[in-house]
């Protein structure tokens, strides 16, 4: 850590002088300094570049039929072998789908599984430095090569590499041996000894099936003896332009090639930068920034990093996306590209199994959450697949990044443990845009927050060029974790939330019932088939306290009220956080947006990718230009006084001056019963406050009031809808009065 700090000291203030002794004046010449600090090789930025040819590299891909067994842990393979597809999980490869998310599945995690593939290596190979490259494995991977061990990696989803060039054999025949284990003893009820966050254990994951086997691809790569060791790519606004700044390592005497062009915007600007060293900086005077999709483009250039011999011939290359972007964090507020921005967002996970997930995947969730207006996306507790962060990118959403769970062992050894392989994960996003910020755990113990947190905190800083906040924890000691109407309270107050930024809130709701009787068909009622609702996810106390009991209603009928309930709680807390924007809430993220399994928690969609009621209130409350209600009950009686507040919030820095706000009462079958409007001057990012509704409604039943904005030349900005209701008058014997 020193070493690194004082690395980077020199890098920001680096020395210009060495001076050892008195300066010695010389005849005939000005002052000077017999010893000059070393510094970084000159080089020169061409504009015009042409844009260079991929760098292909040559390697072998290892991917494909493996042979696949399992035994009891360190007494090695007892199973018969079994011809399987990798990359994949142990519970996808071995169990028939239907399978894959019941109990007939909690048995494979327990086990150590063997993974084995014989494949020949190129001849070509043959004096070559060969190195055997895993994008991922999960969760323990001990190798051995040719019966010679190879290394030992603790992880779930960051790429490493072992150099191999002793033990291969070009031209022949090569046998490689994996076994893969995980810890499936809990902690507390669910924190195990390993760092893999919400995917090792969480709320919403079943307890005891942990995935685990070779999950992304694997590969030899043959090169020469150098290879590019780390990029690492800051971005700093200067004036009206900007600069790129690419620090580069190799293992070996290197000179570089570097070129800036565009990637998703046409421009004939393209930069060329030749040279040796460690550092480099390109120049641009009319840069195209990376913005969110509601504040701008998601302009991004291509950088191609690489490695050239003593001819000039390039023998290694990487290319990655740039977005130039500025991220800030000011107590709670966000600014981007020195914008103050509002965050709307939301928590993901995807899917159980992370070697399910593709790019397709990825673009279909991301389509879903982008659907509710969010501009940012919390990875609870977990890092993913590049897919994911290099559609974040693209599409322009910001990515708070997450990297522990909760409640770990009291343990220093645990905690350094998990500092070191902190660093890997850093290296393997920190060069994407949307990642906007690191949170190194959630919701830990004071024990946990004194000695685990201390020893994550200082990695960003270490390791991050670009600087971007550090949330040493979320949910007790920075941001707030909210659960009013769900862990106690109500649901009313959050009518009254204050908070700065709120990272989670919610409760649970039944998915739609198309959904919930294929993996729950004959399960109601819920106090009848407890043990298998609880498998499922479904907090039982929790939910009858917050739902009520559903007595004599079917589960068709009880499913729309569980999703009324949770669907008014969002409608209080986003809108209220929205109303209090800058003064002082800073943003809001709803929990959570997709289920990763078959089960009922507290998503917004369910695993089959059915939105529920929530998902559309979700989205209308955090549309970029919203009306809001302001209330504080959602019944009433025939004939009181029904008052709602009315507000205009503006996330976005186009204004709209002369906008018209209308809103209609509609009473029973959908008639109208009141309607008003008025002419509001909506300015750039802005709150205010408008003309409250005030009515009387005087007929039992299920009211509705809807608002709209439109621009002065007509067009709809937004919509928003209250509903609540009226209840009918009753006779001292309960029935309705006439």
């Amino acid at each position: 850590m020193l070493e690194a700090r004082k690395e980077n000291r020199l890098l920001r203030e680096p020395l210009l002088v060495s001076v050892t002794g008195p300066v010695q004046e010389t005849a005939g010449q000005a002052e000077a300094c017999p010893t000059q600090a070393r510094r970084e090789p000159q080089y020169r930025m061409e504009s015009g570049a042409p844009a260079p040819p991929p760098f292909m590299p040559d390697a072998l891909a290892l991917d494909g039929d493996w042979d696949l067994a399992w035994g009891e842990k360190g007494q090695g393979p007892s199973s018969q072998w079994r011809r399987v597809r990798v990359p994949g999980s142990a519970h996808t490869q071995w169990l028939d789908e239907s399978k894959w998310y019941t109990r007939e599945a909690n048995w494979v995690s327990s086990k150590e599984w063997w993974h084995r593939k014989r494949f020949r290596v190129p001849e070509r190979y043959r004096g070559k430095r060969l190195r055997l490259q895993f994008d991922a494995t999960d969760y323990y991977a001990e190798a051995w090569l040719n019966g010679v061990p190879i290394g030992r990696h603790e992880g779930y989803i960051d790429p490493y590499e072992y150099d191999v060039t002793k033990f291969a054999k070009p031209g022949a025949e090569n046998e490689l041996l994996i076994r893969i284990w995980t810890p499936v003893t809990y902690y507390w009820r669910h924190r195990p000894y390993t760092i893999k966050g919400a995917y090792g254990a969480v709320d919403q994951k079943p307890d005891d099936i942990t995935p685990l086997g070779v999950t992304r691809g694997v590969r030899l790569a043959s090169s020469s003896r150098a290879a590019i060791r780390d990029v690492a790519v800051d971005t700093r606004l200067a004036g009206d332009g900007a600069e790129v700044e690419v620090q580069v390592a190799s293992d070996g005497p290197s000179s570089w090639e570097l070129t800036l062009g565009p990637r998703n915007f046409s421009s004939p600007e393209r930069y060329r930068i030749r040279g040796s060293g460690s550092r480099f900086v390109f120049r641009l005077d009319q840069p195209r920034l990376w913005w969110t999709w509601d504040h701008g483009k998601p302009n991004l250039y291509s950088l191609d990093v690489r490695l050239l011999d003593g001819a000039g011939k390039a023998v290694d290359g990487r290319t990655l996306a740039v977005g130039i972007r500025e991220i800030e964090k000011i107590g709670w507020i966000f600014y981007l590209n020195r914008r103050r921005i509002f965050i709307r967002g939301t928590n993901y996970y995807y899917n159980l199994f992370l070697s399910e997930m593709n790019r397709a995947a990825y673009e279909r969730d991301l389509k879903l959450m982008l659907g509710m207006n969010v501009n940012m996306i919390r990875l609870h507790c977990h890092f993913t697949n590049p897919e994911f962060y290099d559609l974040a990118d693209e599409s322009g959403v910001l990515v708070w990044q997450d990297y522990l769970e909760a409640w770990y062992p009291h343990d220093r050894d645990f905690s350094l443990r998990a500092a070191a392989l902190y660093d890997n994960h850093i290296r393997y996003v920190r060069n994407h845009p949307s990642v906007a910020l690191w949170a190194t755990s959630d919701e830990e113990d004071l024990e946990n927050y004194r000695d685990l947190t201390k020893h994550l905190a200082p990695r960003p800083f270490a390791l991050d060029p670009q600087r971007r906040a550090v949330v040493r924890s979320t949910g007790r000691y920075g941001d707030a974790h909210v659960y009013h109407g769900w862990y106690g309270g109500s649901i009313w107050e959050y009518a009254r939330m204050t908070e700065a930024f709120v990272s989670e809130l919610g409760a649970t709701s039944l998915p739609n019932y198309g959904t919930l009787v294929k993996f729950l068909p004959n399960h109601w009622p819920i106090k009848d088939h407890a043990g298998e609702w609880v498998f499922r996810k479904l907090q039982i106390p929790e939910a009858m306290r917050a739902w009520g009991e559903p007595g004599t209603r079917t589960l068709e009928e009880y499913i729309p009220h569980t999703q009324e309930y949770v669907a008014r709680l969002f409608q209080l807390a986003l809108e209220r956080s929205r109303r209090l924007k800058y003064n002082p809430a800073g943003g809001i993220l709803h929990f959570h947006a997709i289920d990763i399994w078959p089960s009922v928690t507290m998503a917004a969609v369910d695993f089959y990718r059915v939105p529920t009621k929530v998902y559309e209130t979700v989205k209308r409350s955090f549309s970029p230009v919203l009306v809001s209600f302001e209330y504080d009950r959602d019944q009433w009686r025939p004939g009181e006084t029904f008052r709602c507040g009315l507000w205009v919030v503006n996330d976005l820095a186009e204004a709209f001056p002369g906008a018209r706000l209308s809103w209609r009462l509609e009473g029973p079958a959908g008639r109208v019963r009141a309607k008003g409007g008025q002419v509001v001057d909506v300015g750039p990012d802005c709150v205010l406050e408008a003309e409250a509704v005030v009515a009387h409604p005087d007929v039992g039943g299920r009211w509705r009031l809807l608002a709209e904005l439109r621009s002065f030349g007509g067009n709809l900005l937004t919509i928003n809808q209250l509903e609540f209701v009226v209840e009918d008058a009753k006779n001292s014997d309960g029935t309705p009065s006439r």
